[in-house]
C-alpha cells in the first residue's frame, strides 16, 4: 500500500456516512478538548488493493485529557461508496 495526496475520502462517501462521521467528529469537538493526534505520514491517507478491488483508507486520530487516542477510520472498497468505522478509543 502506499501513500497518495488526495481531497478527503469523506467527500466520496454517501452522504449518510459522511453526515455520521460529521456527527461523531462534532459530538467529539464538543464534549472533549480535541488535539491531533499524530501519526506517520504513510497511515494518514492509505490506497491498495483488497481481493482484487481499489482500496482507500483514510484515518483521523484525536487526543484529549480523557483519551490517549481516538480513531475514525473512513474506507471505501472498490466502487461502493465506503464505509467509517470507530476503530477504537484508548482511555489514558
Amino acid at each position: 500500500m502506499s501513500r497518495t495526496l488526495t481531497t478527503s475520502l469523506r467527500e466520496q462517501q454517501h452522504p449518510l456516512m459522511r453526515q455520521l462521521a460529521d456527527c461523531l467528529e462534532g459530538v467529539w469537538r464538543s464534549h472533549l478538548n480535541l488535539s491531533p493526534y499524530h501519526l506517520p505520514d504513510e497511515l494518514g491517507y492509505v490506497e491498495g488493493r483488497l481481493e482484487g478491488e481499489k482500496l482507500v483508507i483514510e484515518n483521523r486520530c484525536y487526543q484529549t485529557p480523557q483519551f490517549r487516542k481516538i480513531h475514525l477510520e473512513l474506507a471505501k472498497v472498490g466502487p461502493v461508496p465506503g464505509y467509517l468505522a470507530l476503530r477504537h478509543v484508548s482511555p489514558p
